[in-house]
C-alpha cells in the first residue's frame, strides 16, 4: 500500500477520476486517504497517463478542499469539471479545470447546499447527478456563473446514490453494483429496471460503483467494476 507502489495513496471510491482525451491522460482530485503512512498525498491532484503506466503528482489545490468530487469531462469546452461533495455546505460549487495546463480556471459560487456522496455523467452538455438527498435527479450547466442544480426528475424508490452511471441512445443507465440496472429516458420521462437472469450477475449490494461502469460502442455493452472478489 499504496497502489499502485509508485503511485498516490488510494483517495477513496470516490476520488473524481476522469479521463481527459484531450492529454490521452487521467486526473484525479484527492484530499481524502488512506495508507497515511505509505506516501499519503493530501490534497493534492494527480495524472495518470495509461501509456507509461505512470502517475505524476501536480501542484496542490489552490482552490480549497475537493472532498470526494465528482468530474466529468467536457469534449466541447475540453475542460474537467468537478463538484466535492460529502463535506460542509459552504464547499458546494462548481470548478473548472484545464487538463492541458493543469490549472483551476475559477469557480462558482458556494451553493451553501449539502450534497452527498454520488456520481456525475455529462448529458447534452451539461452535468447531471443523482440528488439522494433530495431524491431527485438534477443538472448543473457547465457555468462558473451557476447558481445551482436544478430538477430533472424524481428518483425511484430505493436509487443507490453510489451507483454508476453510463448512456446509450438518449439514456442513462444506472449500476448499483448488484443484479438490477435501473433506467431513465431523458424524452419520456420515464424509469425503468431490468434485472439480470440467465447470466452470472454480482450479488452483494454495497454500492460503490461511481466512475467504474461505462457504455463501449464498439460492443454495444456496459461494463462494471464492484468488488475484487466478484
Amino acid at each position: 500500500c499504496p497502489l499502485p507502489g509508485t503511485g498516490p495513496a488510494s483517495g477513496h471510491t470516490y476520488d473524481g477520476f476522469v479521463f481527459a482525451p484531450v492529454t490521452g491522460t487521467a486526473f484525479s482530485f484527492t484530499a481524502m486517504g488512506y495508507c497515511l503512512t505509505a506516501g499519503f498525498w493530501d490534497n493534492w491532484q494527480v495524472e495518470f497517463n495509461p501509456s507509461t503506466q505512470t502517475w505524476t503528482r501536480l501542484a496542490p489545490l489552490n482552490v480549497g478542499t475537493l472532498n470526494f468530487p465528482m468530474s466529468v469531462y467536457d469534449p466541447t469546452t475540453k475542460d474537467i469539471w468537478a463538484i466535492p461533495t460529502g463535506q460542509d455546505s459552504s464547499v458546494s460549487r462548481l470548478y473548472r479545470f484545464d487538463p492541458e495546463t493543469r490549472t483551476f480556471l475559477g469557480s462558482s459560487p458556494s451553493w451553501s447546499i449539502w450534497i452527498s456522496e454520488t456520481n456525475a455523467f455529462l448529458y447534452n452538455g451539461e452535468m447531471y447527478f443523482p440528488y439522494k438527498d433530495i431524491g431527485k435527479l438534477v443538472k448543473v450547466p457547465l457555468s462558473t456563473s451557476v447558481s445551482g442544480p436544478t430538477t430533472v426528475s424524481t428518483l425511484p424508490v430505493g436509487f443507490g446514490r453510489q451507483s454508476g452511471s453510463a448512456i446509450r441512445n438518449g439514456k442513462v443507465y444506472f449500476w448499483n453494483g448488484n443484479s438490477t440496472v435501473t433506467t431513465y429516458d431523458f424524452s419520456a420521462d420515464i424509469w425503468s429496471e431490468s434485472v439480470g437472469g440467465g447470466v452470472q450477475v454480482p450479488t452483494r449490494n454495497r454500492g460503490l460503483v461511481y466512475s467504474k461502469w461505462v457504455y463501449i460502442p464498439e460492443l454495444d455493452a456496459f461494463a462494471g467494476y464492484h468488488h475484487p472478489n466478484e
